[in-house]
């Protein structure tokens, strides 16, 4: 996931984001959930509100936006 603490790996992440999405849709059994661009502005910079103190780990408000994109993909 991307944060503020690790904004110089940004890059590095979307890469490997993409290259598991592309495995993922040569796995029948496997689903890729995009939960990165949730945390993103729009102009692909972490949101601040969405993490701790610690500008690495999710605030409550950061579970609530991946709870947001993952319930419609359990129900």
């Amino acid at each position: 996931k991307p944060s503020p603490a690790r904004i110089k790996l940004l890059d590095t992440q979307e890469r490997a984001n993409r290259l598991i999405e592309e495995y993922c849709q040569q796995a029948p059994r496997l689903t890729f959930v995009d939960l990165a661009t949730v945390l993103l502005d729009d102009q692909g910079q972490p949101i601040d509100k969405y993490y701790a103190p610690d500008r690495l780990h999710l605030s409550a408000a950061g579970y609530e936006a991946w709870t947001k994109a993952l319930r419609p993909l359990l129900k």
